[in-house]
């Protein structure tokens, strides 16, 4: 390379953008597992549980005027 690029380029910029990169994506990853795992601590409803409140005329979604529609 001519010396002219030398002196706008430093040698460890690759490396520190390589590095910077990993460490980007090392923080999403960690930013979407943190978000999995609340998913996961979220109760669930069984859907048994479900389709008999649906049936048996509750639903805990519905204000109860609309369930005696349903």
């Amino acid at each position: 390379m001519p010396a002219a690029y030398e002196q706008l380029r430093p040698r460890g910029d690759a490396r520190n953008n390589r590095q910077n990169m990993a460490e980007l994506k090392l923080r999403r990853l960690n930013e979407l597992n943190a978000r999995l795992r609340e998913d996961l601590e979220r109760p669930r409803v069984k859907v048994t549980e479900a389709s008999m409140s649906l049936i048996n005329g509750r639903t805990l979604t519905l204000p109860s005027s609309l369930a005696a529609v349903v």
